[in-house]
């Protein structure tokens, strides 16, 4: 490996492998930030802080159905997934 790569800090797989920016792209251009709003709070305890948790959100719903709760799914503790926290690049 190119010393760029080998040295370069440690990333989450979707960061390192350049799909992150991808899916949030894609989350945006699916989830207006109105809808983001009206349909923020999924569950009584669960409010998502971003339109790409609520894209993963709804294909989580539509593959695995109603039948588990959401407060069983592990959430990043990344705060770039946060409302209003810039990607940066």
């Amino acid at each position: 490996l190119p010393p760029s790569i080998e040295g370069r800090k440690k990333m989450k797989f979707s960061e390192g492998a350049g799909s992150a920016e991808v899916m949030a792209k894609t989350a945006e251009r699916e989830i207006p930030r109105d809808v983001f709003e009206r349909e923020r709070v999924v569950e009584p305890d669960l409010t998502l802080r971003s339109p790409e948790e609520l894209y993963y959100y709804r294909i989580w719903r539509e593959v695995m159905g109603a039948g588990i709760p959401a407060k069983l799914v592990g959430r990043t503790r990344d705060r770039s997934a946060a409302v209003g926290v810039s990607r940066g690049g």
